[in-house]
C-alpha cells in the first residue's frame, strides 16, 4: 500500500491521501489526488519521485533535487542544493517515521478492508500531531 502525505514546515501532517494498492509512482498519485489544490501561496518541496511536477505547478516555487546524469557527476552547486533540499524534506520523513512508531503501521496486520487501514493511518497521523503538540483542528 502507498499513500501521499503533506506536511508543513513544522512537521505537522496536514493531509493524508487515500491508500493505493501495490507500488506506484509518487507523481502518479499526485496527479490523482493533489493536482487540484491551490499552491500559489506555497513553496513545494518534493523528492525525485515527483519529476515533472513543475509542469503542473507553474505558479508556485517547486524545490526538487537534481538527478545524477548517466555517466556524469553532479556539480558541487547541485550537490549543495540537494543537501539544502534534503535538510528541509527530512521533516516529512520524520513525520512518516513518527506515524510508523505505532504498532498497527509497523507490522503486518490482518486488516483487509482498505477503509479500515486508511482510518488507522489517519489516527496515527493525528496521534503524531498530538504528540508533537499541534492542535488537532489547526490543520
Amino acid at each position: 500500500m502507498i499513500l501521499l502525505l503533506v506536511c508543513d514546515k513544522q512537521g505537522r501532517i496536514i493531509f493524508v491521501g487515500q491508500l493505493f494498492p501495490g507500488a506506484q509512482v509518487d507523481f502518479t498519485l499526485f496527479k490523482k489526488e493533489l493536482v487540484h489544490f491551490d499552491y500559489t501561496q506555497l513553496q513545494v518541496w518534493v523528492d525525485l519521485g515527483f519529476t515533472g511536477i513543475r509542469k503542473y505547478l507553474t505558479n508556485s516555487p517547486v524545490k526538487i533535487g537534481h538527478k545524477k546524469p548517466k555517466n556524469q557527476e553532479l556539480t558541487q552547486a547541485q550537490k549543495d542544493e540537494n543537501k539544502q533540499i534534503s535538510s528541509v524534506r527530512v521533516i516529512v520523513e520524520h513525520a512518516i517515521g513518527g506515524m510508523k512508531r505505532y504498532f498497527i503501521l509497523r507490522h503486518e496486520n490482518r486488516i483487509r478492508l482498505r477503509t479500515k487501514i486508511s482510518e488507522a493511518v489517519e489516527i496515527c497521523a493525528s496521534l503524531w500531531n498530538f504528540k508533537r503538540g499541534f492542535s488537532l483542528n489547526a490543520a
